[in-house]
Parts: structure tokens; sequence; C-alpha cells
């Protein structure tokens, strides 16, 4: 039943917001077995994201979110877009070691950020891999490209993002803010994976979901 900020799953399945029909759906819907992600010890439906929108959620009160619903993290992110910078970290991706520039990863187990916009607009949430998307370098110009792109679901061709499918990221760069569907989860090292086939969850009879990978 829908009862969040921005009920990213209820949209996401097409469950509604309206608790007669979401109940409706669960009595007379179907069962489906789905990934989950888990990091560290937590376990997420959604997502779970390092750096940058990490830091922004400390700056999310309830009163915020209370007035302005899923749009309080926008204003929340404007003050903190000015003050957060990115650092070069070490990465283990399904095992193999990297070096690189990180301002922010989103390991994205669905598709909807916020119920705004799909970032990791290509995950299935039955294929036991988490679809990451990794940001290098912040800074007002390239963060405005990278929106319009992503506005024109273009961001797929960015110079400044670069998206791989895995089964394990291990962020070993300490002091890295982190956070998982929308909860502060402290800071790394941490390890972010698949947990395949880990939930049944209930969705309405006979839809057609993208995120199953279904047309």
């Amino acid at each position: 039943l829908a009862g969040g900020t921005a009920n990213v799953w209820a949209k996401e399945s097409r469950a509604g917001r309206d608790p007669r029909k979401a109940m409706r759906a669960i009595v007379g819907g179907e069962r489906r077995r789905v990934d989950l992600g888990r990091a560290g010890e937590r376990y997420f439906l959604l997502m779970a994201g390092v750096g940058l929108d990490a830091a922004i959620i400390p700056g999310v009160g309830a009163r915020l979110k209370r007035r302005l619903g899923a749009a309080a993290y926008i204003v929340a992110g404007v003050r903190t877009l000015f003050r957060y910078r990115g650092r070069r970290v070490s990465l283990r991706i399904d095992g193999e070691a990297q070096e690189r520039e990180m301002y922010w990863l989103l390991a994205g187990n669905t598709r909807s950020y916020g119920g705004i916009v799909n970032i990791t607009h290509r995950a299935v949430i039955t294929d036991g891999l988490l679809d990451v998307g990794i940001m290098a370098r912040g800074g007002v110009w390239r963060l405005a490209s990278d929106l319009a792109r992503l506005l024109l679901r273009r961001h797929d061709r960015s110079p400044n993002i670069a998206f791989v499918r895995a089964g394990a990221i291990d962020i070993e760069t300490p002091g890295i803010p982190v956070q998982v569907d929308g909860e502060p989860l402290g800071e790394t090292p941490l390890r972010v994976e698949a947990a395949p086939a880990a939930l049944t969850v209930i969705v309405p009879r006979g839809a057609r979901l993208a995120l199953f990978g279904e047309r």
C-alpha cells in the first residue's frame, strides 16, 4: 500500500496510490519472485546511492517532506550541490579492481529514481544483477548537461557517466556517505550486491511491467 514520500514501488508495480485499488490488486494479483539489493547487511528494494544523494538526505527533514513531498529532495539537493566534492576511489566491480573519479554511484535494482526519472533505465528486477551508474565529476554546468541528457533519455551517452551491470560492487575508499531506499546507511567501505530472487511480491494480475523485462 502506497504510504511513503514518493511511493516509487507502487508506481513501478502499477499498484497505484488509491488504497482500495491496491487492496483489490493484492487480493486478485499474482505473485512474482524478484531480486533485492544488499548494502552490507541491509537489504533494499529500489536502489543504493554512494556519494551525492547520500550527502543530500540528512538535509531533508520531516517537515520539508510533508510540505513538498518528493520535491523536498530537490530543494535539499540544490543546497548540497555547491559544497559536495567527488573523490578518486578504489572500486571492485565483480572482482575487477578499478581506480576512478567518483562523484556519485547509483546501484539500481529498479528503474525509477524518486518516482520522477528513470536513471537506471535498463534495470530488470529478475536478472540477478544491479544496474550501476557512476558519475565521475560534479560541478553546476556538468550536472546541468547531464540533467538535460536525462530528461531527453540520453544520459547513457554522457561522457561523465559510466553504466555497468554487476552482481557486486565493492567501494573500498572510506568515508563516502551511503543511502539505501532514501535512508542513510553510514559510510564506505561497503559491498553493494544483488540478492537474486530474494523476495516475493504481488503485482496486478496481467500487468505487463517493463521492470520485469516485459513489453
